[in-house]
């Protein structure tokens, strides 16, 4: 369990809720993909299901947000050598 909460154990717990939120997206996403790619290979149309959360989401949630922030510093950065 250590092992899998190494990533995280410096995060607020507003930032958890955005992990969590951010691999949900991720999870939903990847499920509503996969649902397509089946559905053209048959006509079925049933419901979509969504599969359960892997740690693999939360380490992908993990990476967006480090995109993310490093983005909205770059764009910071950028505006304040412009003033």
């Amino acid at each position: 369990l250590f092992e899998n909460a190494q990533p995280f154990l410096w995060f607020s717990c507003s930032d958890l809720v955005e992990l969590c939120r951010v691999a949900d997206i991720i999870r939903v996403r990847e499920s509503l993909k996969q649902d397509q790619e089946i559905k053209q290979e048959n006509s079925f149309s049933e419901q979509v299901e969504i599969r359960p959360f892997e740690q693999s989401d939360f380490l992908k949630a993990v990476e967006r947000m480090n995109k993310d922030n490093e983005d909205m510093l770059l764009n910071r950065h950028d505006e304040i050598e412009l003033m």
